[in-house]
């Protein structure tokens, strides 16, 4: 059985940088991760690099990336907009979210579910992984590859409520 693997990478500072870390997601490619994230840095400086590298990699390679969400110096309105974005994904399909717990990486996760209007079931969605800082959150990602939602032990499907 294959093992599945997945990368992160922090966004290069400068053009050198840059040059080598798109060579090292080349040569990456061959190994098809289950997924790549990017994330931000530790204040939430780099987020337009952050942005800018995901876009990248989902555009060049056939490789699924997600960015981190901080939340790190977020304005209080910027944290409603992440809120309100996960309401508007579950509300676009008419079904509110069912979330299950797990943990990734000692963090605290959910798989995502959506009840399927066709049948008596809740099919997969997505996770979502929070990235503590003490008692605070300091970065959602987001991951809509449900293919991952195994790899944590979650269910194929949930009996709608």
């Amino acid at each position: 059985m294959p093992i599945s693997v997945s990368f992160e990478f922090f966004p290069p500072g400068d053009a050198e940088m840059e040059a080598t870390l798109w060579k090292t997601v080349q040569r990456l490619v061959p190994l098809a991760p289950r997924f790549v994230s990017v994330t931000y840095g530790a204040d939430g400086s780099t987020r337009e690099r952050t942005h800018g590298l995901v876009t990248r990699i989902q555009r060049e390679t056939p490789m699924s990336a997600a960015a981190h969400l901080t939340c790190v110096e977020a304005t209080r309105a910027e944290i409603d907009a992440i809120a309100a974005f996960l309401r508007h994904r579950a509300e676009l399909r008419g079904a509110p979210l069912h979330v299950v717990p797990t943990r990734a990486n000692d963090q605290p996760a959910f798989g995502c579910y959506l009840p399927d209007p066709h049948a008596a079931i809740a099919r997969p969605y997505g996770m979502i992984v929070l990235t503590l800082d003490g008692d605070a959150i300091a970065a959602i990602t987001w991951f809509s590859d449900t293919g991952v939602l195994r790899h944590f032990g979650l269910p194929r499907t949930l009996p709608k409520r």
